[in-house]
């Protein structure tokens, strides 16, 4: 009785576990979703930008801020992406260690 009490408690940690990677393996494929359509617009903006530049003549230096502005924001995101996906990875693998602890 103990034994199943103890074998029940273990399977809905390993069950809550499951579901918190689940969850998390979710969270980081929206999140990279987003990343993707962020990066794609930020891509188009600056292609727009590039193709004005050369349309219509503007002056060089106010599109090579804009353009510089653009690449700045796309490190600053790519960056913040980054660190994000390292947390949600390293929250993964902290989850399966706990889980194969429990096995």
């Amino acid at each position: 009785s103990a034994l199943k009490e103890t074998a029940s408690m273990y399977d809905a940690v390993v069950q809550k576990n499951t579901e918190e990677i689940v969850s998390l393996q979710t969270d980081i494929k929206k999140r990279e979703a987003d990343h993707m359509k962020v990066t794609t617009g930020l891509g188009e903006e600056l292609a727009n930008l590039r193709s004005t530049y050369e349309s219509q003549n503007i002056e060089k230096e106010t599109l090579d801020a804009k353009i510089e502005r653009l690449e700045q924001d796309t490190e600053q995101q790519q960056h913040e992406y980054n660190k994000k996906l390292e947390e949600l990875e390293l929250e993964e693998q902290e989850l399966e260690e706990r889980e194969s602890e429990l096995m």
